[in-house]
């Protein structure tokens, strides 16, 4: 095309890797990130990659594979979302647990509790009719 433009594709797969792949990158296994149990889910914000993982623990790594944090929950995880809210400029990560609860993470901070009435098992950020910030 017209544009020549560097990117990564992230990739993670049920052997518990997270691979990184670069435009132009042979080997495969040079940006991997070996988790400690299964991915359920995986998300981006900026140049951060959130996972999380079947053992009930939220991974935060660099976009290069560097981990930065890791947080423990107190159920498993079903699913991962990210909330980017433009006018309040707030981004942070809903996490969907099996106890009925999805916990907001803003980093590794845990900001706010959402219990619900049965198990969350999939959940989309955005606009829905006229409203911007609507959880679904």
């Amino acid at each position: 095309g017209l544009f020549d433009v560097d990117y990564r594709i992230v990739v993670s797969c049920r052997n518990g890797c997270v691979y990184t792949l670069k435009r132009g990158s042979k080997d495969v296994t040079k940006n991997m990130i070996e988790l400690s149990s299964q991915p359920v889910g995986m998300e981006r914000i900026n140049k951060n990659i959130y996972v999380g993982c079947m053992d009930e623990t939220l991974h935060c790594f660099t976009s290069k594979g560097k981990k930065l944090w890791t947080v423990r929950l107190p159920a498993s995880i079903t699913t991962l979302e990210v909330i980017h809210y433009k006018p309040k400029s707030f981004t942070a990560v809903l996490v969907a647990l099996s106890n009925q609860e999805v916990h907001i993470y803003k980093e590794k901070f845990l900001v706010d509790v959402i219990k619900m009435d049965d198990i969350v098992t999939g959940m989309c950020f955005g606009r829905f009719g006229r409203e911007d910030g609507t959880l679904v």
